[in-house]
């Protein structure tokens, strides 16, 4: 398009295929078959198939022959599509919406975490009193970072990502220590050593909550 004069903004189908071309490049980057990482592609593949099914030109050809590429990727990558369907989870969601069970009694059913970090969550956004906050999860709890609304204070946002490497506890330290997040949050028992943030806790932090496993530290002024 830019070679030929037409402008640099691609038109609805060119979006269409450069969104699912990355969303699928996200999908494989890991390495690891996990089947709901294909949900990242599925708004791009839709869209897509809208195009292999309602268009009369070139369009309709290109639409389903990169789908069935997409397809073929996934099924020799041997993403695991056949798993049981489970449908306990849509009853568990009527009792819900109907009133029949609680807000805690529907979350706790989809993991045994998640009500009480709906419950951080909350207090800590009402501790925060709004204010431009960031955090820092010791956890693997990294939902509460998108819960609470606000930003990570560093790039690993879960434990596991540093927790046997010494060179990005490093660096993590480092970036907590140039984000000073308004609150730290661990585990306990603590999930692995990780002493260069226990130090940090002890001098700039105080604890003021506990959820479940989860202990909050909140920096001192």
């Amino acid at each position: 398009r830019w070679r030929t004069g037409e402008g640099s903004t691609p038109g609805g189908f060119q979006f269409t295929l450069l969104w699912l071309a990355f969303s699928f490049y996200g999908v494989l980057l890991g390495g690891r078959p996990y089947e709901h990482y294909l949900i990242q592609a599925a708004p791009a593949f839709s869209l897509l198939a809208a195009f292999a099914l309602t268009r009369d030109d070139v369009r309709r050809y290109v639409s389903a022959v990169t789908l069935l590429a997409v397809a073929a990727v996934t099924v020799e990558r041997d993403f695991d599509l056949d798993r049981k369907f489970y449908i306990n989870y849509y009853p568990n969601f009527v009792e819900y919406a109907s009133g029949t069970k609680s807000f805690d009694d529907y979350a706790t059913y989809l993991d045994r975490f998640t009500a009480g970090n709906y419950r951080l969550s909350s207090f800590l956004r009402e501790d925060s009193a709004g204010a431009d906050a960031s955090i820092y999860l010791y956890s693997d709890q990294p939902s509460i970072y998108f819960r609470t609304r606000m930003d990570p204070a560093s790039k690993y946002v879960a434990y596991y990502h540093i927790a046997w490497n010494d060179e990005k506890k490093r660096t993590t330290t480092e970036e907590i220590a140039d984000a000073r997040p308004l609150y730290i949050v661990t585990e306990d028992p603590r999930i692995s050593p990780f002493p260069q943030l226990e130090r940090m806790i002890a001098d700039d932090y105080r604890f003021i909550r506990s959820e479940g496993i989860l202990q909050v530290y909140k920096r001192v002024e």
